[in-house]
């Protein structure tokens, strides 16, 4: 599958690495995308493929550190992706 995850970001800064989202190159269907803390704690959810991860938790910027995710998603050919990982905020 042709499905890229970043491993850093910097949230709040003007660049094109501020929002943390997966990348790819075809139309997501049943898509489910989240972000946790270490200990589990759900930080951000979304079912849109176009939005990403601001770094923000209830308004308020996640300190640097490394943070989980999962991702659900099916391809145009009926194929589901289920991926995890981590993601560093840089200071």
């Amino acid at each position: 599958d042709n499905v890229f995850m970043p491993n850093a970001f910097t949230p709040g800064s003007a660049d094109e690495n501020a929002i943390f989202r997966p990348e790819f190159s075809f139309i997501a269907g049943d898509y489910d995308f989240r972000i946790m803390s270490r200990n589990g704690a759900l930080l951000f959810r979304s079912g849109d493929p176009a939005e990403g991860w601001d770094g923000r938790h209830n308004g308020r910027l996640m300190p640097p550190g490394v943070y989980l995710w999962s991702l659900r998603l099916a391809t145009p050919s009926g194929e589901t992706v289920v991926r995890t990982g981590t993601v560093t905020i840089l200071p």
